[in-house]
């Protein structure tokens, strides 16, 4: 037993050589303390850098978004001013224009379809060149409209009038030809008069 006795005393003793004592121990929880206060600062730095970075990308994203919703809207606004048709093209003098010579175009028939001495197959091929006339005036006033009509045409006011002056001078060509024909129908039908 005192060999037991003898083999514990020795462990207790190498243990207290070892073992912490009460200063040690109280001095390491107030080291560790000090640690873990380091620690929180550290991290409440480390907490504060990443709000101002994010706040940083935040509003950089939102400048982004802003000036990208900025830009497409500046561009909706513009193609949709391109759909709508200004006053002063829709009032432009070569639209009258275009109008009275498609009217007067159809006088002229009138007047040609009443002349007399004329025998049937001269007054089919007269019908004939009124209808072929007429197409192309119905055309030139169908194009006219869409050109002027919003939302038919995304064009700027440049090119809306460039298109009106073409058909204008499409129109007056046309009108051209049929005053013309009418001359040479009125002049035959006057020769037909005077030499029967």
């Amino acid at each position: 037993m005192k060999k037991i006795a003898l083999v514990l005393c020795t462990s207790f003793a190498l243990a207290a050589a070892h073992a912490q004592t009460f200063n040690e121990w109280f001095r390491q929880k107030k080291t560790q303390i000090e640690y873990l206060v380091n620690q929180i600062a550290a991290y409440k730095v480390y907490t504060d850098d990443l709000e101002k970075g994010y706040r940083i990308v935040s509003g950089g994203l939102t400048a982004i978004e802003q000036w990208k919703h900025g830009e497409f809207n500046l561009h909706d606004a513009f193609f949709a001013s391109l759909k709508k048709v200004k006053a002063s093209v829709a009032g432009n003098r070569k639209v009258k224009q275009t109008l009275l010579l498609v009217d007067e175009m159809q006088n002229n028939f009138v007047n040609i379809l009443s002349l007399k001495n004329f025998n049937a197959e001269e007054m089919n091929y007269l019908r004939r060149v009124r209808q072929k006339v007429s197409v192309f005036a119905n055309a030139s006033l169908d194009e006219l409209s869409n050109v002027l009509e919003d939302s038919f045409f995304q064009m700027t006011d440049d090119e809306r009038i460039t298109r009106i002056d073409a058909i204008y001078e499409k129109t007056k060509d046309e009108y051209e030809f049929v005053q013309s024909f009418a001359i040479d129908a009125a002049m035959i039908s006057q020769q037909r008069n005077m030499h029967p």
